[in-house]
């Protein structure tokens, strides 16, 4: 019974772990990206996959509905 719930502890530790490095590494590949090309610099092989998930959650997703109604006249995606 200790060495399971040791190893329930311990998964629970490690997985934490794993999401703040998750989290961190995705924020600074997005800061390195938008510093190199933009807040709307999403290279040409994304955009049109992003535009069909962006149509796809328009109406669902209160920053979506945001984004849309405030800046989608001037831009098609929302920044990074």
């Amino acid at each position: 019974m200790r060495a399971y719930k040791l190893d329930r502890d311990l998964r629970l530790v490690m997985l934490s772990a794993i999401a703040d490095i998750e989290i961190y590494l995705r924020s600074r590949l997005s800061y390195l990206a938008v510093e190199e090309d933009g807040s709307f610099g999403f290279p040409e092989s994304t955009k049109a996959r992003l535009n069909r998930e962006l149509s796809a959650v328009k109406n669902s997703e209160q920053l979506i509905k945001h984004f849309v109604a405030k800046y989608g006249d001037k831009h098609n995606l929302p920044p990074y």
